[in-house]
């Protein structure tokens, strides 16, 4: 199993969890996810968490494949 992106716990809050964020990581290799994770600092509350996978379109989010 590969793992890829960011696999770190930070140390430092990147700023207001009001507002949205998305991330981009891109595999090195063809391979099948089986399973994404996120970490969540807590003092932030409940928090409504949204994972996607999206093909590329030049640099851009293209379509929707998970």
């Amino acid at each position: 199993m590969a793992t890829f992106g960011n696999t770190n716990v930070e140390t430092t809050e990147d700023g207001s969890s009001a507002f949205p964020r998305a991330v981009k990581f891109t595999a090195t290799a063809n391979g099948t996810v089986t399973s994404m994770s996120v970490h969540i600092k807590t003092s932030f509350g409940a928090a409504d968490i949204h994972a996607a996978i999206y093909a590329d379109s030049a640099g851009a989010p293209g379509a929707l494949r998970a």
